[in-house]
């Protein structure tokens, strides 16, 4: 019964926001009004969070509207960034959604001059609600499990945190390198029909460096579940934080590691059929790394991304050699071999693994 009044009260704050940015009711101070009701929004839930907590009946509600928290706030620094942008720009206090769009840049070159600005500032949109989530993440508990599936809505609004961070500095620093995908003017060829159009046409193609960061990040995450994975004394290693961050970090992993490593096999400028052998090689090596960290974080779902990944390799490498017969039994057989060890390795000796790896 809290939980349907907490969601009923945070669709009524919605809709009262909307309800004020849509009227002239509290023209021309609106956006301010909006302001102030995400903050009191989010003192009132924090308030009534911290309240809640100590009675353990409770504690199904508090674990989800935690979260509540890290995400007004954020999204209040967000309006106020976007509101002292406005003001600097126009000079006055007195903003709505249509002056606040109204004092974006016109121009190229008036974008080019505001930017470092916006950007600074965005970055600093972001610090209130990482050092939200960071403080909350380390005082309270609020991970559950039921029926096999782990949550913690703490643990995503850290991590979508640190992503955001990372991001928003970068921008800050390099924002052509952060968000620009690179192409040559070469990038389609005359002849697309010819065997090595699509790799002359990645081999030209620069993925953009959030990319990058983001492949890079996934790494340190990992390094830093390692470590706290180890403190089994404390609430930073928490197993339900460590493991809804483990699958989230995954989530995100793969796509980079295949991104990354799509780029680097073109860009290496191999011929076709070692393009696609090397392109096997780095899915297999994705794929074991992927069974590592579900064996030594005890996780599924990087267990299960890494297995259809090989599969789906598997069928990949039958269709690309189908035209030599006995080059398809060979890729077949290693694939599937390559395979099978590597799962029956991740389900009969994940305990000695674990172990081993927990001892260093």
């Amino acid at each position: 019964m809290t939980l349907l009044f907490a969601a009923i009260a945070t669709m009524t704050v919605g809709a009262v926001i909307m309800y004020i940015l849509g009227s002239d009711l509290c023209k021309p101070y609106s956006s301010w009004v909006v302001l102030g009701i995400l903050i009191l929004y989010a003192a009132g839930v924090l308030g009534y969070c911290c309240h809640a907590y100590e009675d353990p009946s409770q504690r199904l509600v508090t674990n989800l509207l935690f979260g509540l928290v890290p995400w007004t706030v954020g999204l209040a620094s967000y309006l106020l960034a976007w509101l002292l942008w406005s003001m600097s720009r126009t000079g006055s206090a007195q903003q709505t959604c249509d002056s606040a769009l109204a004092a974006l840049p016109a121009t190229a070159d008036e974008l080019a001059k505001e930017s470092l600005i916006l950007r600074s500032i965005l970055l600093l949109a972001v610090l209130p609600s990482l050092t939200t989530s960071i403080y909350l993440t380390c005082t309270v508990a609020t991970g559950f499990t039921g029926v096999g599936t782990f949550f913690d809505v703490l643990a995503l609004c850290l991590f979508v945190d640190v992503w955001r961070t990372v991001m928003h500095l970068s921008l800050l620093l390099a924002p052509e390198w952060t968000v620009t995908i690179t192409r040559s003017a070469q990038m389609l060829p005359d002849t697309p029909d010819t065997e090595t159009s699509a790799s002359s046409m990645w081999s030209q193609f620069t993925p953009p460096g959030a990319v990058n960061l983001t492949f890079w990040l996934c790494l340190a995450w990992y390094a830093v579940l390692a470590w706290a994975h180890s403190k089994r004394d404390s609430i930073r290693a928490d197993p339900i934080k460590i493991h809804v961050l483990a699958c989230l970090t995954t989530y995100l992993f793969f796509p980079s590691a295949m991104t990354m490593a799509s780029f680097w096999n073109f860009k290496i400028g191999l011929k076709h059929g070692m393009q696609i052998l090397t392109w096997l090689g780095m899915v297999w090596l994705i794929a074991t790394w992927l069974l590592l960290v579900a064996t030594y974080f005890d996780v599924m779902e990087p267990n299960t991304i890494a297995v259809v990944s090989l599969v789906c390799s598997i069928i990949y490498a039958s269709t690309v050699f189908s035209e030599s017969f006995g080059g398809c039994i060979c890729i077949m057989l290693l694939s599937t071999l390559l395979t099978s060890g590597f799962v029956f390795f991740s389900v009969h000796y994940a305990e000695q693994v674990r172990a081993a790896l927990g001892e260093n």
